[in-house]
């Protein structure tokens, strides 16, 4: 399980996302710092994170 959490999203407080992520023995956690729930981090293009560290985690799945 691939988790792409922002840092500053109201809708889930940083601790508990970590938390729950901790506990999910398969669960990896990718930080976006600054970004808020709809992925929105000021004028920063978040997109291009996302999909970098979405490309990266499936290649490592692939390798296993």
């Amino acid at each position: 399980m691939l988790f792409l959490q922002g840092t500053k999203d109201e809708l889930a407080a940083w601790n508990l996302i970590e938390e729950v992520c901790d506990s999910l023995k398969r669960a990896t956690l990718i930080k976006i710092d600054g970004a808020n729930h709809s992925f929105k981090a000021g004028k920063k293009d978040i997109i291009p994170i996302l999909a970098a560290e979405t490309n990266s985690w499936i290649r490592k799945k692939i390798k296993k």
